[in-house]
């Protein structure tokens, strides 16, 4: 909403500190050897969850890293096209990419809610993030974030997902199972970052933060087959209506 707001409003100032949101998690939750985001950073490193030495958390946590992959590929189309801060996120969109696809699970398509434990007792095929991870995915391909190569990846989570988490009632009725309902760390009753908690949280099925991401994957993937139509191809457009102004709601004159 902030970067909408800027484009919307010709505030381009206000792109250096949208950049610097995602810079500090890149900075802090990366680990060097996944490419993975640690689910949080306690600048003080005095949480019980946090480690001592970075304040990270212990776990990568599937929804987490959507969230934060959705958020820079909706983020990044309302950059102006020199800001220097759109490079940065598209460089930080492609090592998330990279790190995401790699934990995919290479049977199903989907992803776990703890990313990086597969075969760990309790660890489950969580739906939420593998619905956003392949609207994340679908739709930088669609507008060229990333390689056409990660369309596959895309194609074979929407299949999973379809497969794994959508059961058709005989009514008609679709149901979204196996979504985590909520993950937080601290508070009370205190949240400890285990790995055990994170297994051990309740599952719903229709939960919103599942249905959400599921539309938005759904409406990524049903434009695969139109995506490349006119790729190459030249468009001459009458300029006399599009030269046009109107007043906007701030009440800066701008093109229709």
């Amino acid at each position: 909403f902030y970067a909408e707001y800027a484009s919307v409003f010709h505030q381009p100032q206000d792109f250096s500190t949208i950049t610097r949101q995602f810079l500090l998690i890149e900075e802090h939750a990366r680990d060097p050897k996944t490419g993975l985001l640690y689910h949080a950073w306690d600048a003080s490193h005095k949480q019980a969850w946090a480690n001592p030495a970075t304040g990270d958390s212990r776990i990568f946590w599937g929804r987490g890293m959507g969230w934060y992959m959705m958020a820079l590929v909706d983020t990044i189309s309302y950059y102006p096209a020199h800001d220097p801060g759109r490079a940065e996120l598209l460089s930080i969109l492609r090592r998330t990419a990279k790190a995401v696809v790699r934990v995919q699970d290479p049977k199903s398509g989907l992803w776990y809610q703890v990313l990086n434990k597969p075969n760990a007792p309790g660890n489950y095929l969580e739906a939420s993030a593998s619905c956003m991870f392949t609207y994340a995915l679908a739709k930088a391909v669609r507008l060229g974030y990333l390689p056409e190569s990660y369309e596959q990846n895309a194609e074979r989570a929407w299949q999973g997902i379809k497969t794994h988490f959508l059961k058709t009632a005989p009514n008609g009725e679709i149901t979204l199972t196996s979504t985590v309902k909520s993950i937080g760390l601290g508070g009370k009753p205190y949240r400890d970052g285990s790995y055990h908690y994170y297994v051990s949280a309740p599952v719903d099925s229709n939960d919103p933060k599942g249905i959400g991401a599921l539309l938005l994957a759904a409406n990524e993937m049903e434009l695969r087959k139109d995506i490349f139509l006119g790729r190459g191809d030249t468009a001459l457009l009458d300029g006399w209506y599009n030269s046009q102004k109107r007043a906007n709601a701030a009440g800066q004159m701008v093109e229709f």
